[in-house]
């Protein structure tokens, strides 16, 4: 396995993991409009591209096959963190934040912070993470219900 940082080629895969792990994922959690609103973003090609260039991004690998992705934005804020449906589990996510929980550190952050899904927060709870606030997202008429979380370091 082999993570690294991401680079403009590797933004095919990781959109496509992005949608992948939504549409697989969530349907427990969100609606199909709510998913079909929240997986239409990667039809905006210059938010990805910015993604990329603006934040610190990394991907984990194996065997040419993209298995989870994340970024973080200003040292503290985890904006990306994606793993594909048929590799969770296997403690990725973990291996992602302990990586943001470093820089995060060494930047003389005292929390790490996101905005996590339905999905996502009883597997943050249970890894520490603190619930907020609840967020209401409206993306076109539809709305997202997520969750602003932080961890303290």
């Amino acid at each position: 396995m082999e993570l690294r940082r991401a680079t403009i080629k590797d933004l095919p895969a990781m959109k496509a993991l992005f949608v992948d792990s939504i549409e697989k994922s969530c349907q427990e959690d969100y609606e199909p409009e709510q998913i079909s609103a929240w997986t239409s973003s990667v039809r905006n090609e210059k938010r990805w591209e910015d993604l990329v260039r603006e934040q610190e991004v990394v991907v984990i690998e194996e065997d040419g096959e993209l298995l989870a992705f994340s970024s973080l934005k200003d040292s503290y804020y985890v904006d990306f963190l994606y793993v594909a449906p048929h590799h969770q589990g296997r403690g990725l996510s973990r291996q992602l934040l302990n990586l943001w929980e470093s820089r995060a550190r060494a930047e003389g952050k005292d929390s790490l912070e996101s905005d996590l899904s339905k999905t996502a927060r009883p597997a943050m709870e249970k890894m520490g993470w603190i619930y907020v606030q609840t967020n209401y997202n409206e993306r076109g008429e539809v709305i997202l219900i997520n969750y602003r979380m932080i961890y303290p370091l």
